[in-house]
């Protein structure tokens, strides 16, 4: 479809940081480094006598179950008691109970008992490549411990062809921790699955002109669901700055974008996060603190840079607006962004996720990085490199979506320097547990207290 043209303001050039700014952040790192320590007094004041996380291979002895407890991704063996009575006499009292303990200390509690290379399975993303062999992935999460995958590349498979691809890898699922199952379903250009029981969806462009309403979203949501997918790496947020806005590269010149108007994207934008909410998927609004004002793509080009965007900028707002609507995750960018940061892309940039995204906006969810396992931006980078960059910045999950083979050496350098330093290693847990809380909030992990149930049919291999 032809955009529709609009006239656009240059955007507000703001200067570098001031010294004030430059403590700020100093501070807010501080901060991070005392809720670090504090986490870990309380996880050793609640956990200590805590069995160990025996991951996959955990006995049913050490179970404990309740009846207001949540359904779990695996089933329940008949033998499971009814009421919330411990599975042998000797085994401690909880700190909580399950009407008070919130999401975050339940998630606390797993990750405490995971080994290292557990949590950080937990901070990846891996790429199951559609209609091409998927085995590299299938190994990491039967081995590695990887929590999460992307469905990369696009489909005509049917929506049933779908759920049983993806039944392949939720079968080695720790019972009680299910994985977020992600794909690219924007419309338009950028839609995965495209088979029937797919509906083909407009371009965000189209979309906004025409009125997104939620319960639009909500019907693609429930299609997604049916196929076992539970996380959109949608809708876009980015405000589109280019004239044209073809010029933008990655976004504008595809359509991604919900219009040049900040108040019709954040009202695109809610309408598609409540619709896909109400059907059970989350979504992941992208890409902070925006890439609609860049000429080249990150996907295939190196040194892109914004020089237009400002902390203050109207594009954060944006982001602001669907955080509080209810976005699951954050998707950080991996462009430059000169009058904040000259130095790192933002997914790598402590100044702009812990900086601005924790810090000024006050987010304290989970921050996915965009794609580093072959984008162009990133490939001066070693792999390992731009793993522990992700982490030390402030994000969560590391997302190895166009190229699976890079994820192994990530996945070691993360564990490695997780077990080399331990600062690095409270990291690795505050950031495991963000992700185990938001998997409990929706709904893809339990935690009956004082224990976790943590069994599969199947063993570590």
């Amino acid at each position: 479809m032809a955009r529709q043209q609009r006239s656009r303001e240059k955007p507000r050039i703001a200067p570098p940081y001031s010294p004030s700014v430059r403590l700020a952040l100093r501070l807010t790192s501080m901060k991070r480094i005392v809720a670090g320590a504090l986490t870990v007094l309380l996880l050793a004041a609640c956990t200590s006598s805590l069995p160990a996380y025996s991951g996959r291979s955990a006995s049913l002895s050490q179970l404990t179950a309740t009846s207001e407890a949540p359904s779990s991704p695996a089933t329940a063996t008949s033998e499971a008691p009814s009421s919330p009575t411990t599975a042998t006499s000797e085994a401690p009292s909880s700190p909580t109970t399950a009407a008070s303990a919130t999401p975050a200390l339940q998630a606390a509690q797993i990750v405490a008992r995971m080994s290292i290379p557990e949590q950080v399975g937990q901070l990846f993303m891996v790429g199951v490549p559609l209609g091409k062999n998927h085995d590299i992935t299938l190994e990491l999460v039967k081995n590695r411990s990887v929590g999460n995958i992307f469905l990369a590349g696009r489909s005509t498979a049917s929506s049933a062809e779908v759920a049983a691809l993806v039944a392949e890898f939720t079968a080695y699922e720790p019972a009680g921790l299910g994985m977020f199952v992600a794909v690219d379903q924007e419309g338009g250009y950028v839609q995965t699955l495209q088979g029937p029981g797919f509906s083909a969806i407009p371009t965000a462009l189209a979309q906004a002109n025409s009125g997104l309403t939620s319960q639009e979203a909500a019907l693609w949501g429930e299609e997604l669901a049916a196929a076992g997918v539970n996380l959109n790496l949608a809708p876009v947020a980015d405000l589109v700055g280019t004239e044209p806005p073809t010029a933008n590269a990655p976004i504008g010149y595809y359509e991604r974008d919900y219009t040049t108007d900040p108040a019709t994207i954040e009202k695109s934008i809610a309408a598609f996060i409540t619709g896909m909410n109400a059907a059970g998927v989350g979504t992941v609004i992208k890409h902070f603190p925006g890439l609609g004002r860049v000429t080249e793509n990150t996907d295939t080009a190196g040194g892109v840079t914004d020089t237009y965007t400002t902390r203050t900028d109207s594009s954060i707002s944006i982001f602001a607006a669907g955080i509080r609507d209810g976005a699951a995750m954050v998707m950080a960018s991996t462009a430059i962004y000169a009058l904040i940061d000259p130095s790192n892309p933002a997914a790598f940039s402590p100044a702009i996720i812990s900086g601005i995204l924790r810090g000024e906006l006050g987010y304290d969810g989970v921050c996915i990085t965009d794609d580093v396992s072959a984008a162009a931006q990133v490939a001066h980078y070693t792999p390992e490199e731009r793993a522990l960059a992700t982490i030390n910045s402030g994000c969560d999950i590391i997302l190895a979506s166009a190229d699976p083979t890079r994820a192994a050496a990530m996945i070691d350098a993360v564990t490695s320097e997780a077990t080399r330093d331990s600062s690095f290693a409270n990291e690795v847990k505050a950031d495991a547990t963000r992700v185990v809380t938001l998997k409990m909030e929706r709904g893809l992990a339990r935690s009956e207290p004082p224990l976790l149930a943590v069994t599969s049919p199947r063993s570590w291999q």
